[in-house]
């Protein structure tokens, strides 16, 4: 666990290990959502034991949180990326679920209403091959990351290209702030790039420490900043 968060990380233990109804030092309706969402996880997590619940349901509700927080910034810069980041996690649950050949009621339960693109499109293409909803997206800005997603997991079973294209799609937005000299945006990009090169620090590290190949290796790393 990281320690840099808002809340405490013993605060957290105490209340998702032992129960105790601890506070965590946030906003009043903020800690409230918080501490919903980690019942609600941990409800659906019990019914079926299905550790991919928990992603579906602390994914959603992340999404609504950081909506809020761009809506009231006011901040057009601000309000596409979380779009965007709304956009690619839907796209992203699509392609899990749909993939692991899971029960399209989980792409009900976890599809987030605040991006771009609507929800009929996913529920439609959840019918279909999966190759279709490379061309239901043909329109939008994803279609790329789709393509590449689908193509790494039938050549090597693994979601990397999915991560990576989506992750290297955020940063090219992001790179627009250094063309704005006043707001949030050079702070929020700051931010960024301090946390993409100590994620790729972290990518070429743990390969190393496992024997990957420096070619595999190379296919993890993302864009830089």
């Amino acid at each position: 666990m990281f320690g840099f968060g808002a809340i405490k990380i013993e605060s957290l233990k105490k209340y998702i290990f032992d129960g105790e109804d601890t506070g965590f030092g946030l906003d009043e309706e903020l800690e409230k959502y918080i501490k919903e969402s980690i019942k609600i996880a941990q409800a659906d997590f019990n019914k079926d034991e299905d550790p991919q619940m928990i992603d579906i349901v602390l994914d959603k509700r992340f999404c609504k949180i950081i909506n809020e927080l761009a809506v009231k910034s006011g901040n057009e810069f601000l309000i596409t990326l979380t779009k965007k980041y709304i956009d690619l996690k839907n796209i992203e649950l699509f392609l899990r679920l749909k993939i692991q050949n899971r029960e399209e009621n989980l792409l009900e339960k976890g599809f987030v209403a605040r991006g771009t693109i609507e929800k009929y499109k996913f529920l439609d293409s959840f019918k279909k091959d999966i190759n279709d909803f490379t061309e239901t997206m043909r329109h939008t800005d994803y279609v790329n990351i789709i393509r590449e997603a689908v193509k790494g997991y039938e050549e090597e079973k693994s979601f990397v290209n999915l991560d990576k294209f989506s992750y290297n799609h955020l940063n090219d937005y992001i790179q627009r702030a250094k063309r704005i000299a006043i707001g949030p945006e050079p702070v929020f990009s700051y931010f960024w790039a301090k946390k993409n090169n100590a994620l790729i620090i972290r990518s070429i590290m743990v390969g190393k420490l496992n024997d990957v190949e420096p070619e595999q290796i190379r296919k993890m790393i993302r864009n830089l900043y």
